[in-house]
């Protein structure tokens, strides 16, 4: 049985190309805006990037984000971003030992995906 994914999960879509997940992530603990805003600033900074504005579709995400805004820190942004149109970017955010059961429960179901779909038992350099 699947911890995060809901509904029906095609496992041959896998690996294919972009598809929709239904999910029930919504009010897990690592993601409360009281998490984030204690988490995220305590990350190092090269884990954590984000814009103060909304971005095109062809905008190269990577460069904004390296582009830390001068004029607002990660705490404003995140204390804003219901009301701004903000994004924050988190690499590796399992790191934090809050992530650590949503890093699991979600590798737990993709793992069993793949293994539905027998392409593996194992994901191999998984990230979150």
């Amino acid at each position: 049985m699947l911890k995060c994914f809901t509904g029906n999960v095609d496992e041959m879509c896998l690996d294919r190309g972009s598809f929709r997940l239904n999910h029930n992530l919504i009010g897990h603990p690592a993601l409360t805006l009281s998490n984030l805003e204690q988490v995220i600033p305590a990350l190092p900074p090269n884990q954590v990037m984000y814009s103060k504005v909304l971005l095109d579709t062809d905008a190269d995400f990577e460069a904004t984000f390296r582009k830390k805004p001068s004029d607002r820190t990660i705490e404003e942004t995140i204390a804003s971003i219901r009301v701004t149109d903000s994004y924050v970017m988190v690499r590796s955010p399992e790191q934090h030992p809050s992530f650590v059961p949503l890093y699991r429960d979600l590798l737990d179901d993709v793992e069993c995906l793949m293994r539905k779909r027998g392409v593996g038992v194992r994901a191999v350099d998984p990230q979150l």
